[in-house]
């Protein structure tokens, strides 16, 4: 398998897909400032120690979001490592969504 690269127009196409998980890999603090509406929180440290939270996705189409594309592209490598199937990131980050005039929600 391979992590797939998503632009900003993209990965909000793939979000409006039927049983979708948007995972959010950054701090808890970068996502109480703003974030993706029902975007999951583990942020990428914790990853391991939180994978059986992801258990119920395993065959689930999995979307992954950091600030600038880093954190989700390590993310991503390491649940396609654990077996995931369908594995995708936010290339340009939550940085490049706001750029594109994507909607975020603050606080």
């Amino acid at each position: 398998m391979k992590l797939i690269d998503l632009s900003s127009e993209q990965f909000e196409k793939e979000l409006s897909q039927q049983g979708v998980l948007l995972l959010d890999v950054r701090t808890r603090e970068e996502y109480e400032e703003k974030h993706l509406s029902n975007a999951l929180l583990i942020p990428v440290d914790e990853l391991p120690q939180r994978l059986n939270e992801l258990a119920p996705y395993r065959d689930h189409s999995i979307l992954i979001y950091c600030k600038a594309g880093v954190r989700s592209f390590y993310a991503g490598i390491f649940l396609l490592e654990q077996g995931f199937d369908s594995v995708s990131h936010l290339q340009p980050g939550i940085l490049g969504w706001i750029g594109a005039g994507k909607e975020v929600h603050y606080g």
